[in-house]
């Protein structure tokens, strides 16, 4: 890092496109492995130096990360490159088109380890070429507004977060280095029918900004919890194909080209980071008689209904109930999950990455706060640790507020309604340093 007072930069990407015949995750409605590729699957990386500190950012097109593995990639990638974890953030797009990377209960859950280790290697290798090949950058950053492509699957009467923000780092002879697109829907346009692997609506985004810019794009997931593709609702649940893939994955595309005429040059280029960790507050478990008229509804949906796809997912959730049967004979339920939430300061923008789907009013909150700074949200990032509703949405109850959970490893209940201001205060505290 010899480069002081001048920000460099250095991006690239590298397939993990699975092998033939792997399990895909996101839908239990799967019952047999992918047929093939429809799409490559990549890695994405941008290494950023200031002289002084470097920082990576990572976008995988997978739907999540163990929190275990995304912290020991973060740890080795920061022992390689001389930095911190704190100046690492590893996120996820949230394909639902993907390989079955993270360990969920059932029939979601086939994870090839293997297949993890070489993809993740496969990852580090790339990031270790940059440093040879940073290059000074200038950078503009902006953001517009575009309506129509998500909806609020929790409560359709609500707003969404429909802000495109994108940075764009170009080198002296105005060559697009990367581009930073930060947006907030759901990756499921393509439904459980679809046997193909692609990254679904982010990486035709990312495509379609590479082929017309050059360069490398990272498309930072937004707090998308709550948000759902409007084709699912205006063409029905599961029917879109890939030629709507490409047509929302061109507007975004096209909004961000719209942001960028609008974009401002960032005077400042200073990296810095902070990291801080979390006891997020979980619901008490169900009373001893609710969770025994659970499991009887779980067995009997097993036993007696002719779905196949039914009846994994009763034997998944009769899985969590064991689990959390086991939990409560030790007296050993958790009442909070300690996660660890990130944030990236590049001159004006932050960079605020949390291990969650968070709901939409959650990330417009944060980014409230700091007003009118930028402020980018990514979620799925340093690992995954499922849904983190508002508490309107847990007033509500339903999937994601109540039983989504149930098919993480790691969780028994799920995040409770007093949660939310907590995480809110703390993204506050996160983004709101100065830069060195």
């Amino acid at each position: 890092m010899t480069h002081a007072h001048t920000l460099h930069a250095a991006a690239a990407q590298v397939e993990l496109t699975p092998r033939a015949g792997q399990w895909m995750t996101g839908y239990a409605g799967r019952l047999t492995p992918a047929v093939g590729v429809h799409d490559a699957l990549c890695a994405r990386a941008l290494l950023l130096d200031d002289g002084t500190a470097r920082s990576l950012l990572v976008v995988c097109e997978l739907i999540g990360l163990h929190v275990t593995l995304a912290a020991a990639m973060r740890a080795k990638l920061a022992a390689l490159l001389g930095t911190t974890p704190a100046h690492i953030v590893v996120a996820c797009t949230h394909t639902h088109s993907g390989p079955a990377c993270y360990p969920f209960r059932g029939i979601m859950g086939h994870v090839d380890d293997a297949w993890n280790a070489d993809a993740m290697q496969t990852i580090v290798k790339m990031v270790m070429t940059l440093p040879a090949r940073l290059q000074p950058v200038t950078l503009r950053q902006g953001a517009t507004r575009v309506a129509g492509i998500g909806f609020n699957r929790q409560d359709a009467t609500r707003d969404v977060d429909d802000e495109v923000r994108v940075l764009a780092l170009e080198n002296p002879q105005q060559q697009r280095v990367a581009t930073v697109l930060n947006y907030a829907v759901h990756a499921v346009v393509l439904g459980p029918r679809n046997l193909l692997f692609s990254g679904d609506v982010p990486g035709a985004c990312m495509r379609a900004i590479e082929q017309r810019d050059g360069g490398v794009c990272l498309y930072l997931q937004g707090a998308c919890g709550d948000i759902e593709p409007e084709l699912n609702r205006s063409k029905g649940w599961g029917k879109g194909d890939f030629d709507d893939v490409a047509q929302v994955g061109a507007q975004l595309a096209e909004a961000g080209t719209t942001a960028l005429t609008q974009a401002s040059l960032s005077a400042a280029s200073r990296l810095a980071a902070a990291s801080a960790t979390l006891d997020v507050a979980l619901d008490a478990p169900p009373a001893p008689a609710e969770l025994a008229t659970l499991r009887q509804q779980f067995e009997h949906e097993r036993d007696t209904v002719a779905n196949q796809v039914d009846q994994m997912c009763a034997q998944a959730m009769l899985a969590w109930a064991d689990a959390l049967q086991s939990a409560l004979d030790r007296h050993a339920v958790p009442r909070t999950r300690t996660v660890e939430l990130t944030a990236l300061a590049l001159g004006d923008v932050r960079i605020f990455a949390a291990p969650f789907e968070l709901y939409s009013d959650l990330g417009r909150a944060i980014k409230a706060t700091r007003q009118p700074q930028p402020v980018m949200i990514a979620g799925y990032a340093n690992g995954y640790d499922g849904y983190f509703p508002t508490a309107w949405a847990k007033q509500q109850g339903g999937y994601g507020a109540d039983s989504a959970c149930r098919w993480f490893p790691d969780l028994l209940t799920p995040v409770s309604a007093a949660a939310e201001p907590a995480l809110i205060a703390c993204a506050t505290t996160l983004i709101s340093f100065a830069t060195k």
